[in-house]
């Protein structure tokens, strides 16, 4: 009987830095964050602690949403800023579609 002894070389999955910078828009309901993963960025938007509107840059997609407003007069002044179209916000459900593939490829 033969012995072999096999040995396969694999290589280590390349990990891209990520920045995170937070940016206060004037009011303490007003913030971006945006997250930058090699050419990638994705800026989220922020009214409190609520997601309202993302923009991604990447060299496959650009992509901008912003959310319907379902909250109050202050969020609606921040989602007027982001987008003054009404016809052109999503629905919940699209919006938070579109940010999860945002979100995917950011981290491709």
């Amino acid at each position: 009987m033969t012995a072999i002894n096999r040995h396969e070389e694999t290589e280590a999955p390349q990990v891209l830095p990520i920045r995170v910078t937070h940016e206060n828009l004037g009011t303490v309901n007003k913030n971006q964050v945006s997250i930058t993963r090699g050419s990638r960025t994705l800026t989220l938007t922020f009214s409190y602690q609520t997601i309202v509107g993302f923009e991604l840059r990447s060299p496959r997609a650009y992509e901008k949403a912003t959310i319907k407003n379902y909250w109050s007069v202050t969020t609606g002044k921040l989602l007027n800023e982001l987008c003054p179209d009404h016809k052109q916000r999503l629905e919940r459900e699209q919006f938070d579609k579109r940010l999860n593939e945002a979100i995917e490829e950011l981290s491709a």
